[in-house]
């Protein structure tokens, strides 16, 4: 984490739960083979609140918060510590790539195509009903440097160098 030691996750129970606790077990696998593993930097109350977020950050001394609300990074500055200074902030699913808050780009609209596209298969193919087995639709995500964190080289190319979405055919794609 650019040189930070005390990186804490801050969720909400809810949020945990809508993930399956991936990203929960994500963060101590890696947090683990880092050797930096401290349960006191996992921050996962029914709700996510400034007053409880800014006690645990003092308490727990972080220099680095990965989180679901990008409000976080206000409560944060509010709260005297200085981001991205003394402690950095990064957004688990930014809603846009817009460089105030750095984070991961989830592409809800990509992902919605994704579902769409998934689902007129089916309809072409005349399958109804739900499958015999479930399918599992990837799509991916990319990081997005902002102003809450350090800069981080990213291996693809920036958002504003991807340019606008390709226009979708007019006409239905015809299939043999």
């Amino acid at each position: 984490g650019a040189g930070r030691r005390r990186i804490g996750l801050a969720l909400s129970r809810d949020f945990h739960h809508r993930v399956d606790g991936l990203w929960t077990a994500g963060y101590l696998l890696e947090m683990q083979s880092a050797g930096l593993m401290d349960p006191t930097l996992i921050h996962c109350p029914e709700v996510l609140a400034e007053p409880a977020l800014l006690a645990w950050a003092k308490r727990t001394k972080v220099d680095a918060v990965i989180g679901t609300d990008s409000e976080i990074a206000g409560w944060l500055r509010r709260g005297g510590l200085r981001v991205p200074a003394k402690v950095a902030y990064a957004d688990l699913d930014l809603p846009a790539p817009d460089g105030k808050v750095a984070g991961i780009f989830q592409d809800a609209g990509g992902i919605g195509a994704n579902a769409i596209d998934l689902l007129a298969g089916q309809l072409m193919r005349h399958e109804r009903g739900l499958p015999a087995k479930a399918k599992i639709l990837m799509s991916g995500s990319r990081w997005s440097n902002g102003a809450t964190s350090p800069r981080i080289k990213s291996p693809g190319p920036e958002p504003e160098q991807l340019g606008p979405m390709p226009a979708l055919p007019a006409q239905p794609v015809p299939f043999d």
